[in-house]
């Protein structure tokens, strides 16, 4: 399993590492959508990214781009109803949070010049996804009677990622009209697509509501259902109940930002 944690501390050694006045600084906020034919049970993901880019000569108009950004899918709480064997039934909440993480290396083509008012650009990207969803289940409201052998379940993925971006870089001190600011500061707008290598697995409890659920009867190719266990209390008898539904697709998404760059 890779850790994303780690690999966003590339985010601060990959600036330090090179020559700064060739190096522009941005922070941006990415929305990620899923392409319904392919991921037809995900959700929307928004959150924030960094990204530094790196010309290693001014008069060629390539750059290399390490961006990443984490982004959230689902939050919410639900009042769940597992129903056992014997009749008997605890009721207790349950609160979902899902993340759709991402850390990107691209090579960018870019028209024009530095202090272009406007540069085009297009962009390979290959990096590395992570799907990350915490449950975390609340002692039920009858506590002398069943209780959750775990209480906080996380389910991970990840892997390998590719896509490509086209975008916009818009000098800012050229519309503020600026000579002091011109080329500094930029708007950066870009639209991108996103695939995996391989199929991801994610949690997504958007389909999710108030229900009650009988005991699980095991997992098999096509239920993927996440489960955990109940124990009663007083007869000491296990139970083994469905708390979220695992999807099992490739990745696919078009993602939009709108970002503010800084050039040193």
């Amino acid at each position: 399993m890779i850790n994303m944690k780690n690999l966003y501390l590339l985010l601060i050694v990959f600036p330090l590492s090179i020559c700064a006045q060739r190096m522009q600084a941005g922070a941006y906020i990415p929305i990620d959508i899923p392409i319904k034919q392919i991921m037809p049970n995900a959700s929307v993901s928004s959150g924030m990214g960094l990204n530094f880019t790196y010309q290693p000569n001014n008069r060629i108009p390539l750059a290399l781009e390490l961006r990443g950004n984490l982004g959230n899918y689902s939050s919410k709480t639900l009042e769940q109803t597992y129903m056992f064997d014997d009749g008997s039934k605890t009721v207790t909440d349950v609160s979902y949070s899902s993340n759709y993480n991402k850390l990107l290396l691209g090579m960018r083509f870019m028209t024009g010049n530095d202090m272009s008012a406007y540069r085009l650009y297009i962009m390979p990207q290959v990096g590395i996804g992570a799907m990350r969803s915490k449950i975390r289940i609340a002692d039920p409201m009858d506590e002398d009677d069943c209780k959750p052998l775990e209480k906080r379940i996380t389910q991970r993925f990840s892997g390998a990622i590719y896509g490509g971006e086209i975008g916009l870089d818009i000098d800012l001190g050229r519309l503020w009209s600026s000579s002091d600011y011109s080329g500094k500061h930029r708007l950066n707008l870009g639209i991108n697509y996103i695939s995996s290598f391989r199929d991801f697995k994610y949690v997504n409890i958007k389909y999710m509501q108030n229900e009650v659920h009988g005991v699980a009867n095991g997992q098999n190719d096509e239920n993927r259902d996440i489960t955990t266990q109940f124990v009663n209390v007083s007869s000491n008898n296990l139970h083994e109940h469905k708390i979220a539904e695992l999807y099992v697709t490739p990745l696919a998404y078009i993602g939009i930002h709108i970002g503010y760059v800084y050039r040193f």
